[in-house]
């Protein structure tokens, strides 16, 4: 949380607490939604690898995390 606050975004006019509450959630938040497309991604195509199913997962929650951090927690 400090290395995005001071190095990729700046930080917010929220209090630390606040801003840290958001980022917590964010990363829950996000956390889920790789687990889920993950599942879903095995569900509809079965035949695919699981790494591949990993790999489009992970491509998922990095790019809502950065939405997320960006907009909900830095204001960017």
């Amino acid at each position: 949380w400090q290395i995005n606050r001071h190095v990729t975004f700046a930080p917010s006019s929220r209090s630390i607490a606040e801003e840290g509450a958001r980022y917590g959630g964010v990363g829950i938040a996000t956390s889920i939604v790789n687990y889920l497309v993950y599942c879903a991604v095995l569900l509809a195509l079965p035949a695919l690898p699981p790494l591949a199913a990993l790999a489009i997962a992970s491509i998922v929650a990095m790019t809502l995390s950065f939405l997320g951090y960006s907009r909900l927690v830095f204001d960017r």
